[in-house]
């Protein structure tokens, strides 16, 4: 079929979430730097095609067996706009809801609003901070739909980066 693409799964080896597993739940600066460097990259592609991926996790990037590429999987909740969108600005209108894993989601998806290119890397920003440390500091909160968003507004940059080197403090939200 001319125009479609197949990704078989099988042949592809585990995901970041699995890798961290095994890495006792932490990666190295050194490990999350070349990963989350690869990762923007998969992103910048993603976007050039005017695609927002809405569920930036762990689990949506899967190592090749040799560990030499990264590949981004589950478009299910992605988005392509019209050439007349702009994808670097938060779009104003509303969309159905929080649309992706709320671990990670935007604050701007927390709202329900459109998502565009920053969104998917603000929870980027997310993932590399759950791949240091292990967890996010609002994990494991009761009320889930209110709380996480609630913690995350109530934390600055610096705060969220507390212990972690001074490379993630150059990323602002």
């Amino acid at each position: 079929m001319p125009g479609y693409y197949a990704l078989v799964l099988d042949l592809l080896g585990p995901s970041i979430g699995e890798l961290l597993t095994l890495a006792k739940g932490k990666f190295s600066f050194g490990v999350t730097a070349a990963l989350g460097s690869q990762m923007v990259s998969l992103l910048e592609h993603i976007h050039s095609n005017r695609v927002t991926h809405q569920d930036v996790k762990p689990e949506n990037f899967l190592a090749s067996y040799d560990m030499k590429a990264l590949y981004i999987i589950d478009f299910g909740l992605s988005k392509k706009y019209p050439v007349s969108h702009s994808l670097a600005n938060c779009i104003s209108s509303k969309a159905q809801g929080l649309i992706g894993t709320p671990r990670y989601a935007s604050i701007n998806a927390h709202y329900g609003n459109e998502q565009g290119m920053r969104d998917d890397l603000e929870s980027l920003f997310y993932v590399l901070i759950y791949l240091m440390r292990g967890r996010l500091p609002w994990q494991r909160l009761k009320d889930k739909s209110n709380s996480i968003i609630e913690v995350k507004l109530s934390l600055s940059t610096e705060e969220l980066c507390v212990g972690l080197p001074g490379n993630f403090l150059l990323v602002n939200r």
